[in-house]
C-alpha cells in the first residue's frame, strides 16, 4: 500500500499590509498572498498527488474579502476538476469567535472533493486506504483539551494522518485563542503514520514526535520569518514507511540589516557599512527593516531619513530605528502604516510582568483588534 499526498497550511487568503498598492489599487501584499496560494495549487495539480490536506486558516479573518473568497473558490475548484481530494481543517483565524456567527468553511464543502472539518470537535474520516484524523481550532479551551485527549490512530492497517491546527509545547505563537496540545496527547502523535499540523508559520519537522511536521506557512508575514523558506511538503507513504520532501515557493524577501555599536564609528563608516551590506542582496522590491544601535547623542540626529532612502529606494517598503547609548529608541516608518497588534503587544509586555497577567490582556485586547477588523470588512463588502 502506498500513497502520496501534500500538507501545507496558513495561507491568510485576505491578509494586506502596508497600505500600498499597485496600478489597478490592488493592496501589493494582499496578492502576494493570493500569487502563494496559486502556485502552490499549480505546484499540486503538475505532481498529481492522491489527495491534499490543509492544516488550517486557509483565511486571515473568519470573515473574509469577497476577493479572498473569490480566489479560494477557484483554485479549489481548480483541484476538484484535477480529480484531487482536500481535507482542510478550520483554524484560530478563519474560525468565527461567535456562536452566532456560521463558520465560512461551510460554503467549501460542496467545491471541493474531500471534506473540510470545523464542527469544533475531534472527527474521523475513512477512506479505503487510508483514515483521516483531524483536530480543527475549537473556542472554548477546556472542550479543546477533552477533544485532544481523544485522539487516536485506528485500524493499523490503513495508514492514519492527523491534520491539527494548534501548538506545540515549544512552538506558541502567543496569538489570541491559540491552542496548545496537552502534554498527556503529546505522546499519542507517535501512534500516526503522519501528523499535519498548521498554525506554526516555520516549516519543522518535530522529530521527538516521529512524524510529525508543521508544514510553515505559503507566505512571509513578519521579520521573525526571515532565513526560513516557504513551501509545501509531498508527503510518500510506502509499506508504513514515511519519506517527505520539502518543495519551496517563490515569495518576496524580508531584510533586517544592523549596524551596531554606532557611536564608535563616523557616520560615513555606518553608511558605507549599510551599503555593503545591502549590495550582497537582491533588495529590489523588497520589505526592510534597518536597525542603528548604540548610537551617540549626536549620531542620533545626524543620520536623516533622506541618508537612508537614498540606500533603500528600490524596496517595497522601509522602515528603520535608532536607539542611542542612553537607550532611548525612537522609531520611523517611510509611510504611516504600521502592525498595530504587533505595536501593542510589545507595549503591554513592558507592562505587565506577571504572564498569566499578560496572556489575559493580550488576549481581550486581541479579541477587540479581530471585532474591529470584521467590523471594517463587513462596511468594506
Amino acid at each position: 500500500m502506498s500513497i502520496k499526498f501534500i500538507h501545507f497550511s496558513d495561507s491568510h487568503l485576505g491578509y494586506s499590509d502596508l497600505d500600498i498598492t499597485d496600478a489597478a489599487g490592488v493592496n501589493i501584499r494582499e496578492e502576494d498572498v493570493y500569487n502563494s496560494f496559486r502556485t502552490v495549487i499549480d505546484i499540486i495539480i503538475e505532481r498529481k498527488p492522491d489527495f491534499v490536506v490543509h492544516a488550517g486558516d486557509i483565511f486571515h479573518r473568519s470573515s473574509p474579502t469577497n476577493k479572498a473568497l473569490i480566489v479560494a473558490a477557484q483554485e479549489l475548484s481548480r483541484l476538484a476538476q484535477s480529480g484531487i481530494p482536500f481535507y482542510m481543517a478550520a483554524g484560530n483565524h478563519d474560525f468565527p469567535k461567535s456562536t452566532f456567527t456560521t463558520p465560512i468553511h461551510d460554503l467549501y464543502s460542496s467545491v471541493i472533493n474531500g471534506k473540510v472539518f470545523y464542527s469544533e470537535e475531534y472527527e474521523i474520516h475513512e477512506d479505503e486506504n487510508f483514515i483521516i484524523h483531524a483536530l480543527p481550532h475549537i473556542n472554548n479551551e477546556s472542550l479543546f483539551k477533552e477533544e485532544a485527549l481523544k485522539i487516536s490512530a485506528s485500524n493499523k492497517e490503513k495508514i492514519n494522518i492527523l491534520i491539527a491546527h494548534l501548538s506545540l509545547p515549544s512552538y506558541k505563537m502567543d496569538e489570541f485563542g491559540e491552542r496548545v496540545l496537552p502534554e498527556d496527547a503529546l505522546e499519542g502523535l507517535n501512534q500516526f503514520d503522519y501528523v499535519a499540523l498548521g498554525h506554526w508559520h516555520k516549516f519543522n519537522h518535530i522529530k521527538k514526535y516521529g512524524n510529525v511536521f508543521y508544514s510553515g506557512s505559503t507566505e512571509r508575514f513578519s521579520f521573525s520569518e526571515i532565513g526560513y523558506d516557504k513551501g509545501i511538503i509531498e508527503v510518500t507513504i510506502d509499506k508504513k514507511e514515511t519519506r517527505t520532501d520539502f518543495i519551496k515557493i517563490p515569495t518576496r524577501n524580508f531584510y533586517h540589516f544592523k549596524v551596531d555599536n554606532c557611536s564608535q564609528k563616523s557616520k560615513s563608516q555606518i553608511i558605507n557599512e549599510i551599503v555593503e551590506a545591502v549590495k550582497k542582496e537582491n533588495i529590489a522590491e523588497s520589505i526592510i527593516h534597518l536597525s542603528l544601535n548604540n548610537l551617540s547623542s549626536v549620531q542620533f540626529y545626524e543620520i536623516t531619513k533622506e541618508d537612508l532612502n537614498e540606500i533603500f529606494d528600490t524596496a517595497l517598503h522601509f522602515t528603520y530605528s535608532k536607539n542611542s547609548d542612553g537607550n532611548s529608541e525612537e522609531i520611523l516608518f517611510e509611510s504611516e502604516s504600521f502592525d498595530l497588534k504587533e505595536q501593542l503587544n510589545n507595549e503591554l509586555s513592558k507592562m505587565f510582568t506577571d504572564k498569566d497577567e499578560l496572556k489575559q490582556v493580550r488576549e481581550i485586547t486581541n479579541e477587540i483588534l479581530i471585532q474591529i477588523e470584521d467590523e471594517e470588512l463587513d462596511a468594506d463588502n
